[in-house]
């Protein structure tokens, strides 16, 4: 086996000059015609069959009869030049595309990495070695109707181009923060648990606390974690190398209290509670917008403590 692909299952438009290479002799590019048969050959016996858009768009039509509505869809073929079937293609073994696969998912659109196919020859040719198949838990998220659809999304290439300097970043930690590369494995991870789950909540509050918090003092009534989150996260923000505004998750509120109700939200769920977005938790909104907000927080924690891992690690101290 001596090259392949990983087939990237997220439906983009991506822009901007391509094929991109990652790291040497990882090229992200659009798939062949020779590859495209066996994305669509994998596709098509995933169990259940995950629902693949690649060559055509969707359009729903809305019908209203009295007091009911339905959404029905049709869908047109794409010019060949619009198909979204996207990989990167690799040669050697494989050894590399786990890390890769990390460091991907700190892009503003976490890149969805599916199976792999593996051929005979260099440069994706010869005869088909061999094939791996869906995860489990993008057969459960690609099967549904919102992924199936509705959700492309556009990223340009500038965007892919950080893959490679987030990915030599990881490599050159020194032992001593050998913590970051460990958050980073754990944000991959946790993506096998169901989106609706509470138990990524708490997931992703573990990955939080790893970076940025120590062992609370107990000479000091200042230092409970809690506590340690919601002033360092209110410093850290403004080292984010992008806008990630509050509003859009949550109640108008200030920023204190956001981070106050969201640390006691993660400890109602540690501890088996069932809580309650009508009352306490009203600010918060729903799970969803919890999930959805911790993740984009973690990739820019992520990022900050790959660019200076010096200073996430003083202020992990304090």
């Amino acid at each position: 086996m001596n090259s392949g692909i990983v087939f990237i299952l997220n439906l983009l438009d991506v822009s901007g000059e391509l094929p991109v290479q990652i790291i040497t002799d990882h090229l992200f590019r659009k798939a062949h015609k020779n590859e495209i048969e066996e994305i669509q050959k994998v596709l098509s016996i995933s169990q259940p069959p995950a629902r693949h858009n690649y060559d055509v768009r969707y359009k729903s039509t809305l019908r209203s009869e009295k007091s009911t509505s339905t959404t029905s869809y049709r869908f047109e073929e794409l010019p060949e030049s619009q198909w979204k079937y996207w990989v990167v293609a690799f040669e050697g073994w494989n050894d590399k595309l786990h890390d890769i696969e990390k460091c991907a998912l700190l892009l503003e659109v976490d890149l969805d990495f599916g199976f792999q196919i593996l051929f005979e020859d260099s440069y994706q040719s010869g005869k088909l070695a061999a094939h791996t198949f869906l995860p489990i838990h993008l057969i459960e998220k690609y099967s549904t109707h919102k992924h199936s659809m509705t959700n492309t999304e556009d990223i340009p290439t500038k965007e892919l181009k950080k893959i490679s300097r987030f990915y030599e970043l990881s490599c050159n930690l020194k032992p001593d923060y050998s913590y970051i590369n460990n958050a980073l494995e754990n944000f991959l991870t946790i993506r096998r648990i169901p989106e609706k789950s509470e138990l990524l909540i708490v997931g992703y509050f573990s990955i939080i606390e790893s970076l940025i918090t120590h062992a609370p003092r107990l000479t000091e009534t200042l230092d409970s974690i809690g506590h340690q989150i919601r002033n360092k996260m209110i410093l850290l923000r403004k080292k984010f190398s992008r806008t990630i505004a509050y509003e859009t998750y949550f109640k108008d509120v200030a920023e204190s209290k956001i981070w106050q109700k969201l640390y006691s939200y993660r400890s109602y769920l540690a501890h088996g509670n069932i809580p309650d977005f009508q009352k306490e938790f009203q600010v918060l909104v729903n799970n969803d917008s919890v999930s959805a907000f911790l993740k984009e927080i973690i990739k820019e924690l992520l990022i900050i403590a790959l660019d200076d891992p010096e200073f996430v690690t003083d202020l992990k101290k304090c």
